[in-house]
Order: structure tokens, then C-alpha cells, then sequence
């Protein structure tokens, strides 16, 4: 479960309200999202009540192959300035410098090689279902100005970007509520929690890592994060097999998850369950 700082609380609810406020208009066809607060007001005004951005995941913008295309990669997404700004304002590096040296040396060495990402968190277990210790980050890409999630195959020994050079695809069974891909949605959290994260890490700098767990591998069925009768899972998912999964924070506040799955036999990942309500 995500905690903060019981002095951040209020700041966070204040944010998620002006977080909501700025969904725009999603549609099969394509996503158009924008930071322009006054614009999004209006839009989100417009709607009498949440259930209207309630869709289906297959809803997401695919490509010929069904593969679900990142918000980020959609020809009417604009470059993201907030994230510029973040970045200009040692945001993601000073994260980085909390959570880099936790890593092995391998993992250091990629990074420092690679100054054009930002590192802002990792998770480690078995993602690629080989009993080795695979890793997920998530990172800012400087150069093309968004947040990215990498996969570390140890057993390969080969780092992906999700979306793109790994795909993902499928969709749940029930109505789920999203506003984009989920690089798009860690993306749009750091954006409006910038304020109560860098109190955080000013106060414990160590404790980054727990009270802002953006992401695990994790097998689902064991995990007390995951309410599964009060969840949403993918069609033909057996739950009576170890469900080790990427599961991305869909929210800093409440208990929002999406959970991917390793696909071996077409190297991808499969949507299999995902949880959007309050604590």
C-alpha cells in the first residue's frame, strides 16, 4: 500500500481533486490530453459525473497488431512542459541520487552511462519468469521528455522500454476508469504530488522508496495491496496459478493498481487485473 507522511494528507487530496480537473476527452479514435488547467475545468465541468470517463481498457489507442500504443507516442500528445520543468529543477535528479545507490553495480553503471535518464524508481523479483531477479524502473527521458518504464531481463541481459520495445496488450472484463497509458499515469502523479514529494524527501530522504512506491513485482494472489473481490482481472486469467506480475501505482493517494503480466510464448505483456477505488 502507498503511505505518505501523515502531514502531506491534505495536500495530496487538495491535488487530486485539481488532477481530476484535467482529464480531457479520451476517445477510441485517439487521446488528447493537456496541461492547461483553464481548458480542462471547462471540459471536466461539462461532465455530470465520473462514470462518464469510465471505458473499457481496450479503449487504449492500438496498433495494427493490437499492441496498445503509449499516450506519449499518440500524434496529439504535446511534449509535456511540466515534466521539462521538473527536470530543469533537479526534480528527477535529485531523486535519483536518493534511490541510485541501492542498486547493484551493473544497474549503477547502466545509468551513469546513460546520463539522458533520470531515475526514479526500481523494483526487482521475478518478472520474466526464468526464478532470477529481473528489475522494472521508472525513468524521466530527458531527450524525448516523458516518463518511461524499463524492464531489466537478467537472465537475457537486456533492458526495454515498455510499449515499445516490449509491447503490451489485452483488457479487463469490467468497466475500469484511466486517463492514459501507464507511463503517462506515473508521469501525471509526479506532476501534481511535486510539492509533497519534495517536502518528503527533504524531511527522509531514505524513506523515498516506502512512502512512494510507484511500482512492484509482485505475485497478486499473496498480496495484501491487492482487494482481487473487489478488483478487475483480465478475461481467461487463471487464478490458480502465481500471478508475478509488473504492477504500476495508478495513484500516489489511494490504493490504485495495474498489473502486467510476462507473456513468454509472444514476448509481451497482457493487462490481467487492475483496482481503481479509495482505501
Amino acid at each position: 500500500m502507498i503511505l505518505f507522511f501523515c502531514s502531506s494528507q491534505q495536500k495530496q487530496n487538495d491535488k487530486k481533486t485539481s488532477k481530476e480537473n484535467q482529464i480531457s476527452d479520451t476517445s477510441q479514435n485517439g487521446t488528447s490530453f493537456s496541461t492547461d488547467k483553464s481548458q480542462n475545468d471547462t471540459l471536466f465541468s461539462m461532465v455530470e459525473d465520473e462514470d462518464t470517463f469510465s471505458m473499457k481498457t481496450n479503449d487504449y489507442t492500438t496498433d495494427e497488431n493490437n499492441h496498445i500504443i503509449s499516450t506519449y507516442d499518440l500524434s496529439d500528445v504535446k511534449k509535456d512542459e511540466e515534466l521539462q520543468r521538473l527536470s530543469n529543477n533537479n526534480f528527477f535528479l535529485t531523486i535519483q541520487k536518493i534511490v541510485l545507490p541501492n542498486l547493484v553495480k551493473k544497474h549503477k553503471d547502466y545509468f551513469n552511462s546513460n546520463p539522458g535518464f533520470e531515475l526514479i524508481f526500481y523494483a526487482k523479483g521475478d518478472l520474466f519468469q526464468n526464478r532470477k531477479e529481473d528489475y522494472a524502473f521508472v525513468v524521466f527521458d530527458k531527450e524525448k521528455t516523458r516518463i518511461t518504464i524499463l524492464v531489466y531481463d537478467e537472465s537475457a541481459n537486456k533492458y526495454s522500454e515498455l510499449y515499445r520495445d516490449i509491447k503490451v496488450e489485452g483488457e479487463l472484463e469490467c468497466n475500469y476508469y484511466h486517463y492514459g497509458t501507464l507511463d503517462f499515469k506515473l508521469g501525471q502523479e509526479l506532476i501534481y504530488n511535486e510539492e509533497n514529494i519534495i517536502g518528503d524527501i527533504t524531511k527522509s530522504p531514505k524513506n523515498y522508496m516506502l512512502y512512494y512506491n510507484l511500482c512492484k513485482i509482485t505475485n497478486i494472489l499473496n498480496d495484501d495491496d491487492f482487494v482481487l473481490e473487489r478488483g478487475c482481472f483480465a478475461k481467461d486469467v487463471d487464478k490458480k496459478n502465481p500471478l508475478n506480475s509488473l504492477c504500476v501505482a495508478t495513484s500516489f493517494i489511494y490504493n490504485n493498481w495495474e498489473c502486467l503480466l510476462y507473456d513468454k510464448s509472444k514476448n509481451t505483456f497482457k493487462i490481467i487485473y487492475g483496482q481503481e477505488f479509495a482505501d
